[in-house]
């Protein structure tokens, strides 16, 4: 047998090196460098079709979401009410009348000019915006509580608002629009906060523009209207308390979401929302469910339909109320308009049957 040396092997193998080839280069060689252009179109329909049913999955989850922090407002507010109840034996009144800013020299009650919102402020963690501006009872004209109120009518409040209808921020103050009233006891305005939730006033429309000075009203030359015009749970100078709800606190709204053309959601042009949570009784912070003989049915927010008097919402199918017992319920906007009028009336001593 002849053996080579490795030299002679080298020499031996060497020309056939040419032609051998390793698994990866006996590969056939490929020219594709990417997608064509009927792939592309293909993958991108696909991915417009995922999106298309996605999206009002997506939407209504985060509309759920909003539906869920718009009732968890209503019952801080309620639950603030209560407290309110609790430590003076009422419900706040809803101030003075038309146009009265707070005076957080004057205390709760009957002798503030503020809206039921101002003063269930401390029972909301917000005793600072409470008693900015504090000053002695009969200061009508102070810098301190013209500045005071400035700064408290430009606060907006979370709570206040709706996630579904608008943001938390102040919004313009116009005043050249004739019905946006420059408030007593404070200074001008540019900008202000709003609100998206009013009090239970009752069946009928009742509001009053009240006195024009405070030394009018300790002194008694001013009259307010009774209480018993008015069949809610707060109204001008009043005192409800729950011994007054005689149809019982489970029969009878609190308060609830308020109706807002969405047209007039930032420019402060509806008599329903020029104002904002602070000042005194109005439609901006208290709602009914019949004016002029006609009833008001709850309705979500339409453009061009600017309902101040009555219930609504920027959500779909129902709105929420809260009930005098605490609790927080979603009412049909088909409600029907007899029972959402005795909802509304604390002692007409009517049977409220499903709704």
């Amino acid at each position: 047998m002849k053996h080579h040396s490795s030299s002679e092997r080298s020499s031996v193998a060497g020309p056939n090196l040419c032609f051998l080839k390793t698994s990866s280069e006996m590969r056939p060689f490929s020219t594709r460098s990417g997608f064509t252009l009927i792939e592309l179109l293909v993958v991108i329909a696909i991915i417009a079709v995922l999106v298309s049913l996605l999206l009002p999955a997506v939407q209504n989850a985060r509309e759920a979401a909003r539906r869920t922090q718009c009732k968890n407002h209503l019952k801080q507010m309620s639950t603030s009410l209560h407290n309110f109840h609790d430590t003076y034996n009422h419900f706040p009144s809803n101030g003075w009348g038309i146009g009265w800013a707070p005076h957080p020299g004057r205390g709760a009650g009957n002798d503030q000019p503020g809206s039921w919102m101002y003063q269930i402020l401390p029972f909301m963690e917000q005793t600072g915006l409470y008693k900015l501006g504090a000053t002695p009872k009969d200061d009508e004209t102070s810098s301190t509580l013209l500045n005071g109120n400035v700064k408290r009518l430009s606060t907006p409040i979370s709570i206040f608002m709706c996630p579904t209808r608008r943001g938390v921020e102040n919004y313009r103050v116009d005043p050249t629009i004739w019905f946006v009233l420059q408030p007593r006891l404070c200074g001008p305005l540019t900008v202000g906060a709003r609100n998206d939730y009013s009090i239970n006033g009752g069946e009928d429309v009742a509001f009053y523009g009240g006195p024009s000075t405070v030394i009018s009203v300790d002194n008694g030359s001013y009259v307010f209207p009774p209480p018993s015009a008015a069949t809610g749970v707060s109204f001008v100078h009043s005192k409800y308390n729950l011994r007054d709800l005689v149809d019982g606190s489970s029969q009878v709204y609190l308060v609830g979401e308020k109706s807002v053309d969405p047209r007039k959601y930032y420019d402060g042009s509806s008599l329903g929302d020029d104002e904002g949570p602070y000042v005194s009784d109005e439609r901006d912070t208290t709602r009914w469910t019949r004016a002029a003989g006609t009833s008001l049915r709850p309705h979500q927010d339409t453009s061009g339909v600017d309902n101040t008097w009555g219930f609504g919402s920027a959500h779909s199918g129902t709105l929420h109320m809260s009930f005098a017992d605490g609790r927080v319920s979603g009412i049909n906007y088909n409600i029907d308009v007899v029972t959402h009028r005795r909802l509304s009336n604390r002692r007409d001593r009517q049977v409220v049957g499903e709704y």
